[in-house]
């Protein structure tokens, strides 16, 4: 466990219990070690157990048993804090805690409310997060909106931590994919002016495909009427430059019903036009890291792990994807930002030894560029997968998918597995309103305990602060376990930012909810006859709605009163 109330204790106790058998001879402690509790799977093995004895055991040259009876000992000694301590072979020291202590989680989800479970993990921390960045040269798919989750949740939980996040979006509008556009559309326009008027079938390999390209044409066509155009060769690059703003346009409509809003948007040609690119290479060949060969300028990778150098400009004078990538670091960089992460499609997975050798060779550590890997989606419906082809232009958009199911479902489906990990998308069964369905299941413990509040005011009932409720009404073994699970919550979101894994919190609020929907159909809440155990159960309640909807806003969920 991390920052929470209850392991912030535990951790000051384990402290000075040590600090105690040091000060008393009884361990040398030449290595102050490293402290993590772990929740032990069964409730009779304790609330938290630490292994830090057999950690110190090589150091101490003495068994984990020993060393755990002497940690044990001193421990034993805060009575306000522990109900018991118990030493395990071989060396495991289980804590059971005062239940007085778990009632504190109550107290302090009540003064935090929306702030509850954030922290200063990331304080003082610039981090620019750049995510989605599709190419201007079509809609936005599916496998893009897992992107377009995973960046913005890992931006909320980042931010939740201490740090300042910047979200960017970077345009890749420089090479010849923007001509080729152009190309693929003014091949359709071409087809209406001869006649043509089969929009559906396919171009010439190479070209893009897809009916976003023939709705780019007609929308050219309409403010070019065709005695103001000359239909040839040339007019690609204009067509292309016309299409990508309408592609972005869209694009920039989908993120915003997609409740994803960016900080910037940086567009690539502008690392040409401000020469950017070219004093980047400079510099680099100033630490003889650039140098030519066979006409062409390399980077020299291959001295950080690389499996080869890599050509920066080609022989013909062009520069190359990688050099755009070189300047756009170095832009980041200088702009003050001190961690950047990209999230990247995993098909990108092959490109990152170069990016990490670049990031060497502009003269920052390794640990200062994180990229994190979004596996592909593929959707079912009825039980069979969708057919998708993106060659063929033949792929289901994110607008779609939003359409379908809705963005709270798109959202948290995209979140709940590894995003590293393939996800198969069930639209049937996102659409569902039962258990069975994550979201419509998380969701409904929000909704249903609002809507437990709606019927205590209907009945006359307040709920009041903690202050005013007696807790130890609060003794079923259920409850217990209900508070000790909203007490994980801040080191979930510790622990979700600093491994980037958002996908931590759609766990944990799964869990969270089974309890809490267990709790409720077991157990009756509202009781005119016993008022002190309504009132603290209603506190707890309480507690559950506000860690519910802190964590569902961490995804970009929305908490309804209702459904």
């Amino acid at each position: 466990m991390s920052e929470g109330l209850i392991s912030t204790a535990v951790t000051s106790a384990l402290h000075e219990a040590l600090r105690k058998a040091q000060t008393d001879g009884q361990l040398r402690l030449e290595v102050w070690p490293s402290l993590v509790f772990d929740i032990p799977k069964r409730a009779e093995w304790g609330d938290l157990s630490t292994t830090v004895a057999m950690g110190l055991a090589k150091g101490e040259k003495r068994s984990p048993r020993e060393i755990a009876d002497v940690i044990a000992s001193h421990l034993q000694g805060d009575t306000d804090l522990f109900d018991h301590v118990d030493v395990v072979p071989p060396g495991y020291i289980n804590l059971t805690l005062k239940r007085d202590q778990w009632f504190r989680v109550l107290t302090e989800i009540e003064r935090q409310g929306a702030s509850y479970g954030a922290s200063r993990v990331h304080e003082d921390q610039k981090i620019l997060i750049e995510f989605v960045s599709a190419n201007p040269t079509g809609p936005l798919h599916v496998g893009h909106g897992r992107g377009a989750a995973v960046g913005d949740a890992l931006a909320r939980l980042l931010s939740l931590t201490g740090a300042e996040v910047s979200r960017e979006y970077y345009v890749n509008d420089v090479g010849t994919q923007i001509e080729t556009l152009g190309k693929s559309v003014l091949m359709r326009v071409q087809q209406q002016d001869a006649g043509d008027h089969d929009q559906n079938a396919a171009l010439p390999e190479g070209l893009y495909q897809g009916q976003y390209i023939s709705a780019i044409a007609a929308a050219f066509m309409e403010s070019h009427p065709s005695g103001t155009r000359t239909p040839g060769e040339g007019d690609a690059v204009e067509i292309g430059r016309f299409a990508k703003d309408i592609i972005f346009h869209d694009i920039r409509e989908d993120l915003r019903m997609f409740n994803i809003n960016f900080d910037e948007v940086f567009e690539e040609h502008t690392l040409y036009d401000d020469g950017v690119v070219q004093g980047a290479l400079d510099a680099l060949r100033a630490k003889e890291y650039v140098y030519t060969a066979d006409d062409a300028d390399w980077l020299a990778t291959s001295r950080w792990g690389d499996d080869k150098d890599r050509v920066v400009k080609r022989a013909n004078g062009q520069y190359t994807y990688f050099a755009s990538d070189i300047a756009y670091h170095m832009h980041k960089f200088n702009r003050g930002f001190q961690r950047l992460i990209n999230v990247w499609g995993a098909d990108h997975h092959g490109y990152v030894p170069r990016m990490i050798a670049m990031i060497h060779a502009l003269g920052y550590s390794e640990d200062r560029f994180q990229v994190s890997l979004v596996q592909l989606v593929s959707l079912v419906r009825s039980g069979k997968p969708v057919a998708m082809s993106t060659r063929a232009g033949e792929f289901v958009t994110l607008r779609e998918v939003m359409d379908e199911v809705g963005v709270d479902a798109a959202r948290f489906f995209f979140l709940m597995r590894r995003s590293d990990t393939p996800l198969d998308f069930d639209l049937d069964l996102a659409k569902r309103n039962s258990n069975e369905n994550p979201v419509f299941y998380v969701q409904y413990a929000h909704a249903r305990i609002a809507s437990l509040f709606k019927m205590a005011r209907e009945q006359g009932m307040d709920c009041p602060s903690v202050s005013e409720v007696t807790l130890t009404e609060l003794g079923l073994p259920e409850e217990l376990a209900l508070i000790k699970k909203l007490a994980e919550y801040p080191e979930i979101i510790s622990e979700s930012a600093r491994s980037l894994e958002p996908h931590r919190v759609a766990y944990y609020l799964q869990e969270l909810a089974a309890s809490l929907h267990s709790y409720y159909y077991k157990h009756r809440i509202l009781q005119a006859d016993a008022p002190e155990l309504t009132s603290a159960r209603l506190v707890l309640m309480r507690a559950v709605q506000t860690v519910v909807r802190n964590g569902l806003a961490v995804l970009g969920v929305s908490a309804p009163e209702a459904m």
